[in-house]
């Protein structure tokens, strides 16, 4: 594999951070920082992008510009400067379904992570071009049916295309 170099959106960890420097060389990881495995025993999986959160992610108030989803947008634009074509983000930015996770809360941090990621599609010059590239988004376990069909009538409307004009 060839050496993911640290970019100006994501962190550079060959840098301390001012007054965060651990003198064993480690720089502590703040909620939307990232890092990068890359495996080679993973079937169909070869880098994964960590992205680190807090219990803030679980607040039903989670806004476009907070930490964690800056940092999801800091890996789409990794992956796409270093032509990654497949990804799969957990739509509801947790791995596992917890009391808290109302229908009206799910739905509305599926729209958020949705909009994230289309914003992020239209600004980005580097996710356009000749190559088919797929994002995949990945739910809890234990998600009600209910819920999934909530999330597949919203994809639609979010990720609206504008039909073409024929003036003939």
């Amino acid at each position: 594999f060839d050496t993911l170099q640290p970019s100006s959106q994501g962190k550079n960890l060959d840098s301390p951070r001012s007054g965060n420097h651990d003198p064993s060389g480690n720089l502590p990881l703040r909620t939307g920082d990232f890092y990068i495995t890359r495996h080679s025993n993973l079937s169909q999986m070869h880098v994964v992008f960590h992205l680190v959160v807090d219990d803030s992610t679980r607040n039903a108030q989670l806004s476009a510009r907070q930490p964690v989803l800056v940092g999801l947008r800091n890996i789409l634009h990794t992956a796409a400067q270093h032509n990654t074509f497949n990804i799969c983000v957990p739509l509801l930015l947790a791995h596992e379904m917890t009391e808290e996770m109302t229908l009206q809360w799910c739905m509305k941090r599926a729209e958020l992570v949705f909009k994230c990621v289309k914003g992020f599609m239209m600004e980005n010059s580097s996710w356009s071009g000749p190559e088919t590239r797929t994002i995949q988004f990945l739910l809890p376990p234990g998600l009600s049916m209910e819920v999934f069909s909530h999330f597949t009538a919203m994809l639609p409307n979010v990720f609206r295309l504008a039909n073409p004009l024929d003036l003939r």
